[in-house]
């Protein structure tokens, strides 16, 4: 993946995380730079708790395509097109 970085493999699953994901922190920092350190601080671990819940979300999805027997690909190549009735059993 161009712009990514690896943070790791779970139960051999690699993990990526894009660089505008570096955009959205410099946001939060932005927005709360007026508030103080302690409110850049608390901003920082809710964005980095939410991404963890997405993660553990999307993980929850690549595991049961696994125990189903599916392929789990990802969803960034560009110009992918769905496959019909490809999450029914899986959504």
């Amino acid at each position: 993946m161009r712009a990514s970085w690896r943070l790791g493999r779970i139960a051999g699953i690699d993990l990526y995380v894009h660089a505008t994901f570096l955009l959205l922190l410099a946001w939060v920092v932005f927005q709360e730079y007026s508030r103080g350190l302690a409110a850049i601080g608390g901003a920082m671990v809710y964005t980095v708790a939410l991404f963890a819940i997405v993660v553990m979300h999307e993980l929850g999805h690549a595991l049961t395509a696994r125990a189903f027997a599916r392929r789990a690909e990802s969803d960034e190549r560009p110009g992918r097109r769905p496959t019909p009735n490809a999450g029914r059993a899986l959504a």
